[in-house]
């Protein structure tokens, strides 16, 4: 017997498995130097499982040499994989 709500999970899991492949590629290129997973997400490993279909990250921009943040190098990698238009983020469902 299939449990409810088994289908919408199905569904979330590929936007969910793009979505940390993107991290994980910026992690890896240097774009970010770490990341988090926060919130509803990060609390489903604590509670009961619950349905959300956000997913809030948190991540450590490295510095430049003068020790300041820029958001040009995440802007640029977000581009680069069709992520970025017109400086709105969206989606990494692929």
């Amino acid at each position: 017997m299939v449990r409810p709500g088994y289908a919408v999970v199905k569904l979330l899991q590929d936007p969910m498995k793009r979505t940390l492949q993107v991290l994980n590629e910026l992690e890896h290129d240097g774009v970010v130097e770490r990341y988090a997973i926060g919130r509803a997400m990060a609390a489903t490993f604590y509670v009961e499982p619950l349905l959300t279909v956000d997913l809030d990250v948190f991540v450590i921009l490295p510095q430049n040499a003068a020790n300041l943040l820029s958001l040009a190098p995440l802007y640029e990698a977000l581009r680069g994989r069709g992520l970025l238009k017109d400086d709105h983020i969206r989606t990494a469902q692929g």
